[in-house]
């Protein structure tokens, strides 16, 4: 790993000051997060995934600027105001994600929701994912360059360095909303192809075959990549192909209760005619637990690099005269104090909700529930 290793350059070098952290890029990025938020919080619940939406802010920032700067609105945008405005930006996709992946399960178990509890565990959230990063930022960022890939961010860098030379790529993004919008008009305007085209095999009882080709999520498989749409066309299969066909054979004479007309009808597997019952029924629930599965899985195969990560940063950190003097500008990080009480004030926020709203009666369960969040 450590052969691995390249030294850090940062394309702006570290002593040229640029205008970076601007009003209007502030603005602006929380313009677009705002709107990139709705479509992470649809693609998600629909899909059941989200994707990084850094690029097409940083196009979208590119070419806001440069039509400002046309129009004599203002100066040209420098990359470091780009850069912030596709962080404060995809910011607020990511608290969209964290939201939509967590609140939903507070439903299941019987809560209510509204704006107020869904914002202070949003607020309680993003701050102690900001805090924790604070000091993992320099480890990550610049001791494991050349090591940890970061792809996305990588490509994101590489498409504001190129606009900056070349011009903005924006116009593949509005070409791209434009076919889009055309394909939508035609499948379910003017209906002329199905939305989710399904097949049942009369020779593989219990079997199905479908495929929703909407292009919300036509452009989440492009964006995706291959592997990883291919790992959910599998799970699907597994599901579909397999896993119901095999409760539908081995299940045949069980009984099962189903909703028909606002009404309860007392009915056998093998005489079920959608087999959406057994999926709600059954296989939903082995898909929630591989996601489980496969959650600790990766958490625990991260957790030596988070550990070390910690303990990395905080001795730079806390480096005792070398870490007072003056600093570069790319290595300058918030203090611990602020940290420490940020992640405070969250842990706070998270006890009170939980103590007042959500499980109120039972102080030391939710100081431990406030622990493990």
């Amino acid at each position: 790993m450590n052969e691995e290793r390249t030294e850090f350059k940062p394309y702006v070098p570290a002593d040229t000051i640029l205008p970076e952290f601007t009003w209007r890029a502030v603005i602006l990025g929380a313009v677009l997060g705002l709107i990139f938020s709705a479509v992470t919080v649809y693609l998600g619940l629909k899909a059941g995934l989200t994707v990084a939406v850094n690029i097409p802010i940083a196009i979208i920032a590119m070419a806001f600027f440069a039509a400002m700067s046309k129009a004599k609105l203002g100066k040209p945008a420098t990359v470091l105001e780009i850069n912030t405005v596709q962080t404060t930006g995809a910011a607020g996709e990511s608290i969209a994600a964290g939201i939509i992946f967590t609140l939903p399960a507070l439903i299941f178990l019987g809560f209510t929701l509204d704006v107020t509890k869904a914002f202070v565990v949003a607020l309680a959230g993003g701050s102690l994912g900001v805090c924790f990063l604070i000091p993992l930022r320099r480890y990550l960022i610049e001791r494991e360059h050349g090591v940890l890939p970061y792809p996305e961010g990588i490509a994101c860098a590489e498409v504001i360095k190129s606009g900056e030379k070349s011009g903005s790529h924006a116009s593949a993004v509005f070409w791209g909303a434009g076919i889009g919008y055309a394909y939508k008009l035609l499948m379910s305007v003017f209906r002329f192809w199905r939305e989710a085209p399904l097949w049942r095999p009369r020779f593989y009882s219990g079997s199905t075959l479908i495929g929703e080709v909407s292009p919300e999520l036509l452009g989440v498989g492009y964006i995706i990549g291959p592997r990883t749409a291919s790992i959910m066309v599998a799970g699907g299969f597994i599901s579909w192909m397999l896993l119901i066909p095999l409760i539908k054979f081995f299940g045949a004479a069980t009984p099962i209760t189903i909703e028909e007309g606002g009404r309860l009808v007392q009915t056998t597997i093998g005489d079920l005619t959608s087999y959406s019952v057994l999926w709600n029924r059954y296989v939903r629930y082995i898909g929630a637990g591989a996601v489980v599965a496969g959650g600790i899985i990766n958490l625990v195969r991260a957790m030596p690099t988070i550990i070390h990560s910690f303990k990395d940063s905080l001795a730079e950190i806390r480096g005792g005269d070398e870490a007072k003097k003056a600093v570069s500008r790319i290595s300058r990080d918030l203090p611990l104090s602020f940290v420490f009480a940020g992640i405070a004030v969250a842990f706070v926020l998270i006890y009170l909700l939980l103590n007042i709203v959500i499980h109120p009666g039972h102080l030391f369960g939710n100081f431990i529930a406030t622990l493990l969040i």
